[in-house]
């Protein structure tokens, strides 16, 4: 009765495996790395376990892939059906008419919804280069004093509802117009996915909420 030991073995080996696969799906937090720079444009790129895979710009074999499945797909769209309408049209959804009180409960919840994904998500290692150049020396010194004032002054509010962390921001009096093409940013994106679903439970509930009480005064006339 050995290989029903080894077999029972090898199902917890894999049930062990598929549960710390689990965990780190759930705990790990994510990571996402943005970069622009005029020359290069932007690059978007995600973590995957130990390697970095760029998400933007695509591949060109993905890019074709996609065009051939978008124009497919408007193309079956934009047909009539037998009474005249399209399925683009009998898909548009059946809004709830517009209250106060409706506006009212959806910015209440999209402010539930915001606080905790901003709690998710922290943009570390901030750098940027911005060049400042305003045509004559006294007109370059004056816009780089109003920039550099107005972003630390809306640092401080933003410090507030966003976990920031700079890194290297810079800012060039570029007097001669020499660093027009030294505009660089870099920013690396952290989410937690437990947070991120606890903020789509909330959503999601909220969603449900907001839909019931619009609906429901309707279906009270109908009936």
């Amino acid at each position: 009765m050995s290989w029903i030991a080894d077999i029972l073995l090898f199902l917890a080996a894999v049930l062990v495996f598929l549960l710390l696969l689990v965990l780190w799906v759930i705990l790990v937090p994510r990571h996402f790395w943005v970069e622009y720079c005029k020359t290069d444009g932007l690059i978007v790129q995600v973590n995957l376990a130990f390697f970095k895979i760029t998400l933007f710009p695509l591949p060109s074999f993905i890019k074709k892939e996609k065009k051939k499945k978008e124009t497919q797909a408007e193309k079956e769209k934009e047909k009539p059906a037998d009474d005249g309408k399209t399925e683009k049209d009998k898909k548009q959804p059946q809004l709830p008419q517009f209250s106060f009180r409706l506006a009212r409960d959806i910015l209440s919840a999209a402010k539930g919804v915001m606080k905790r994904v901003l709690k998710a998500i922290k943009f570390s290692h901030v750098s940027f280069t911005v060049p400042v150049y305003g045509g004559r020396p006294e007109e370059t010194q004056k816009k780089y004093a109003g920039i550099t004032s107005a972003f630390y002054t809306f640092n401080i509010f933003l410090q507030q509802i966003v976990q920031v962390y700079y890194e290297k921001p810079i800012f060039i009096a570029d007097f001669a117009n020499l660093h027009t093409n030294s505009l660089y940013f870099y920013c690396k994106i952290s989410a937690s996915p437990v947070m991120l679903l606890a903020a789509a439970v909330f959503a999601f509930r909220q969603y449900r909420k907001i839909m019931a009480a619009a609906t429901g005064p309707a279906n009270e006339k109908e009936n």
